[in-house]
Order: structure tokens, then C-alpha cells, then sequence
């Protein structure tokens, strides 16, 4: 009996002594993996892009953020859509600029949806992770500003949102209406002097192409106290180059896959 008991302690202490390691090991790397995980234009490589749907599914899925894109309609929405003209998903030629929006209405997207509008998708979203508003267009500042002033009123904070555009002067206005949202100017390319300049606009972070980070980037944006979020990345081995490079957030099509690396 005794010998049983022994047998039976041991066993038990070292089942818990693997547990016990295996959940230090899964807390050691929750502590070093610190990348925030964006939903690009929601959960675009599994779902329509930029729809109900897909921001909805990236919520469920646990990002941290979902990035999307907005322009102003000739009657003054802002509508939640990638393209400076609706041919490439609607049935339509032109500039979403030149449509109203109740004729925006009523085109459909190829999953049967409608283009959303940033409240819609805000109100989808309820708070269950942040919103990386992407201005696309001219005059998209102050609308923009003015929807995230009515939802802080409803109790969101101003950390729920990130704004960002590669229109920096229109990325600047809107900082200026709001300077208490987090923002970043975006490039396609290795912009020289990067850091400095989005220091001395205010910003928050950088979101630059993931095919041109490096970390001497990465480390010139830290020095300036600022973040590094890179995009679009959807392959499993540029996901862990990002990785090792000590980026702050990837944005991908695939948000699952940047999740479980």
C-alpha cells in the first residue's frame, strides 16, 4: 500500500511539474509576443473584404483590431470600401464620390452585401476590438473625426481606434480635430527619415509594407518612441520574419494564421 501511494504521489507531482511548465512556457511567450493582430479590411482572405461579414468573423476569431478603409459619398457618408471606383466588386462603373448614398444602396457586393457604412461596422464591431480607420480620400477627415467624437460620447475610449492614410496632410487635419487618437502615417516604401517625420507630426506609430521592413526600421522607430505595424502578411514565413524582427502589429488577410503562429 504504501508503495502504491508513493507510485501514485510521484506520478502526480510530475504530471503537475509538465503542467506547471508547459503553462510557464505558454505565459513566458505571451509575455515576449506582444504583436497586436489586425484583420485586413476585416478578414479579407476568408470573407467578402470590407463587409459586415468579415468584421464580424474577425471579431469572433479574437483579433486585436480590424483595419478598414473609408470615403466620403457625394452625399456625404462615409462608406467602409477599398477602391476609388466600384467596378472591380460592384456592377458598376465610377467613383464611389459621384454616387449617393441610397444609389450605393443599392449595389451589392459579390457576396450578396451591402457596401457598410463606418457606423454600421462600428456598431458591428461593439467595442470587441480595436478599429484601424484607413482614409482613403480627400475630405475624410472631418466626417471621420466627427463619427469617432459621437461614439466616444457612447462610451468607447480613444484607444478603440487607430486612424492612418497615406494622405498625410489629410492624416494631420483630422489629428488636429482629434488629438487624442492614435494615428500613423502609412508608405509603400522606404520613406527617408520615416521616424523623424512622424514624430514631428505627432504620430503614434508607422505602418509601412511589410517587404521593406528591416530592423534598423524597426529599431529607428522604437528610438523615436514610436510603434511599427507592417502589412499585408499572409504567408507563414514572412509572418515569423516580422516576428523576429520585433514589429508592434501585423495587419493580414489572415488574421487566424498570424494568431496560431
Amino acid at each position: 500500500m504504501k508503495q502504491l501511494i508513493l507510485i501514485s504521489s510521484l506520478i502526480f507531482n510530475t504530471v503537475f511539474l509538465n503542467l506547471s511548465s508547459a503553462s510557464r512556457a505558454v505565459q513566458a511567450k505571451k509575455a515576449t509576443n506582444n504583436i497586436l493582430v489586425f484583420g485586413h479590411r476585416g478578414f479579407a482572405g476568408k470573407y467578402q473584404e470590407n463587409s459586415l461579414q468579415a468584421f464580424e468573423q474577425a471579431a469572433k476569431l479574437g483579433v486585436d483590431g480590424v483595419e478598414l478603409d473609408v470615403w466620403v459619398c457625394k452625399t456625404g457618408e462615409l462608406v467602409v470600401y477599398h477602391d476609388r471606383t466600384l467596378e472591380r466588386l460592384t456592377s458598376v462603373l465610377g467613383k464611389i464620390s459621384d454616387y449617393t448614398f441610397s444609389d450605393l444602396r443599392k449595389l451589392k457586393l459579390p457576396n450578396g452585401s451591402q457596401i457598410p457604412t463606418l457606423i454600421e461596422v462600428l456598431d458591428r464591431v461593439n467595442h470587441r476590438c480595436i478599429v484601424n480607420i484607413e482614409l482613403k480620400g480627400p475630405n475624410t477627415a472631418l466626417p471621420t473625426a466627427q463619427v469617432i467624437r459621437e461614439y466616444l460620447k457612447k462610451g468607447w475610449r480613444a484607444q478603440d481606434f487607430m486612424v492612418s492614410s497615406f494622405m498625410h496632410p489629410e492624416l494631420q487635419k483630422f489629428h488636429s480635430l482629434m488629438p487624442s487618437i492614435p494615428f500613423g502615417p502609412l508608405t509603400d516604401g522606404i520613406m527617408l527619415n520615416y521616424s523623424k517625420t512622424a514624430q514631428e507630426m505627432g504620430a503614434n506609430y508607422l505602418v509601412m509594407n511589410f517587404e521593406y521592413a528591416n530592423l534598423d526600421l524597426v529599431q529607428d522607430a522604437h528610438k523615436h518612441g514610436l510603434k511599427l505595424f507592417v502589412y499585408t502578411v499572409d504567408d507563414s514565413k514572412d509572418i515569423a520574419q516580422m516576428q523576429d524582427l520585433g514589429v508592434d502589429g501585423i495587419i493580414s488577410n489572415y488574421p487566424n494564421l498570424v494568431i496560431i503562429h
